[in-house]
């Protein structure tokens, strides 16, 4: 289910102001630790944290630091804690808070080793989109243990951006429990709330990362924001290389039905459009898995732009318009989609489709622009739906709307594409040629007898050929594919004959 791009292009500032103190050793507003008694004889000595007592504090010396009491941050842009250009820093909140109007809480650049744990942050007030934390050129860290934003507030954001091997969160065996997500509201899910453990970060707001390698998200719960309009995301994905999504709750506070007035609908776009938004992910070896999505009036995950060598499995995705999607500057290659669990889905269970012509080199009109291209990016040569394999998927409990059935798959990147230019999707018109959707494998997928059946085109007579889909066996639908036309795409030089096409078989499920 595809918006209108005005009604998505929710700007969030992405401030990162980094202010540092004059003082050239340790941290400005602390209180150097010193050793707490007498060593025993020939005993080595205990390194002492240095204690950080107020707002405005720089860390740039390596060691250990920590709050002893709650730190409150006056309004402004300044962050409460900057630590900058060190190598090997923790910080230990102890449980502590900052809060207060300001509308930065902490901020991290240019750090090697850096492990950040037990921090309270709820920074900013009213509408405005507080940076909760931002890390920027880290290489190496983690941040547990540690709650940002508060369901009081508005909202506010953590950002991570042009950094490597950073950990956001830690290991766990399932997706953790979400103060917002219970089996009153949403009980397909009910098993998977039960007996979740306690999350390793609670996130009240937004997670934007951007221009990352072999970043982690592991094992958080997140809530969106609250603001009167619309949030583009929770987890928001851009420009990423193997990045890791493992076992998170994420709640978008939206609701997939339309709301009905004298005859008209509209969609109450309060919360967030979509729990996860990948664009432009690179593998090798990415991964969205173990994930508990819920509540959004659009998707559970979205794809803007390109999606490499992925593993999008074993989700559950409750209570959203569509499960997984993508349609702008859409292009998706070698993605494996394996046991996802698709309930309460208001139009389309998996639904692929490509707006906008070939991307320039460097192109920055995304639809969702929240990171830097990088400006030698090649420009875009051919459209991609290639080597895809969808298999163990399921789909039940339709959320149905005026009568209407919800669509299982649609994967219509040949017949839905529109070549329409303008400021928000440039682009130049493909060829036929340029299409390069072979070997997409179907497998053991179970969408039931009550959902519309597979769909691999709709309006335009142009869908795929006998070596772009393959029909692994076992998949329990209501029917199989919508058109096998016996003539070439209907637009262009159409010069590229399609060869017979054998449709999907659908089991009975019985």
């Amino acid at each position: 289910m595809s918006k209108s791009l005005s009604s998505i292009l929710t700007a969030i500032p992405l401030a990162c102001l980094v202010l540092l103190s004059a003082c050239n050793n340790g941290v400005a507003g602390s209180t150097p630790g010193a050793s707490s008694g007498a060593q025993p004889p020939g005993g080595p000595s205990i390194p002492q944290p240095n204690v950080v007592t107020a707002c405005g504090a720089t860390v740039r010396t390596a060691g250990n630091y920590s709050l002893d009491g709650n730190l409150t941050t006056p309004a402004g842009a300044e962050p409460c804690i900057t630590i900058a250009n060190v190598n090997n820093v923790t910080l230990n909140c102890n449980g502590n808070s900052i809060s207060g109007a300001g509308e930065y809480g902490i901020s991290v650049l240019n750090v090697n080793g850096l492990t950040i744990k037990n921090c309270d942050v709820a920074t900013g007030i009213g509408d405005g989109a507080s940076v909760l934390l931002s890390l920027n050129n880290v290489n190496g860290g983690t941040v547990t243990g540690s709650t940002f934003g508060s369901n009081q507030s508005n909202l506010g954001g953590v950002f991570i951006s042009e950094s490597s091997n950073v950990t956001f969160g830690s290991p766990l065996p399932r997706a953790p429990a979400n103060p917002s997500v219970s089996a009153t509201a949403n009980p397909a899910v009910a098993a998977q709330l039960s007996n979740a453990p306690a999350a390793s970060n609670t996130v009240y707001g937004f997670l934007s990362d951007a221009n990352n390698v072999g970043l982690v998200i592991e094992g958080n719960a997140l809530t969106s924001g609250t603001s009167s309009a619309a949030n583009p995301f929770v987890i928001g994905i851009f420009g990423g290389k193997s990045t890791h999504v493992v076992n998170n709750t994420v709640n978008g506070l939206g609701n997939p039905l339309p709301i009905g007035e004298n005859g008209n609908y509209y969609y109450n776009s309060v919360g967030s459009d979509d729990d996860i938004l990948i664009e432009d992910e690179t593998g090798p070896g990415s991964l969205i898995s173990g994930n508990l999505l819920v509540n959004t009036f659009d998707c559970g995950i979205e794809t803007v732009g390109f999606m490499k060598d992925i593993t999008l499995s074993n989700n559950f995705i409750d209570t959203v318009g569509t499960g997984i999607g993508g349609w702008y500057y859409l292009s998706v290659s070698n993605a494996e989609y394996a046991q996802n669990v698709l309930t309460n889905i208001e139009y389309m269970g998996i639904r692929y489709a490509r707006y906008g012509g070939l991307r320039a080199a460097g192109a920055r009109n995304l639809p969702y622009f929240f990171y830097n291209i990088p400006a030698d990016m090649p420009a875009e040569s051919t459209v991609n739906f290639t080597q895809n394999q969808f298999s163990g998927n399921a789909l039940s409990q339709p959320l149905v709307f005026l009568t209407e059935q919800v669509g299982s798959i649609e994967a219509v990147v040949y017949s839905s594409l529109s070549y329409a230019t303008s400021p928000e999707l440039p682009g130049t018109d493909p060829t036929p040629e340029q299409f390069i959707t072979v070997k997409n494998l179907f497998a053991n997928n179970s969408f039931g007898q009550v959902f519309r059946r597979l769909t691999f085109a709709g309006g335009q007579r142009w869908t795929y050929t006998s070596d772009d889909v393959i029909d692994g066996g076992g998949n329990i639908c209501s029917g199989s594919q919508t058109f096998v036309p016996a003539v070439s795409p209907t637009f262009g030089d159409q010069t590229v004959a399609l060869s017979a096409f054998t449709p999907i078989a659908c089991g009975s499920g019985n």
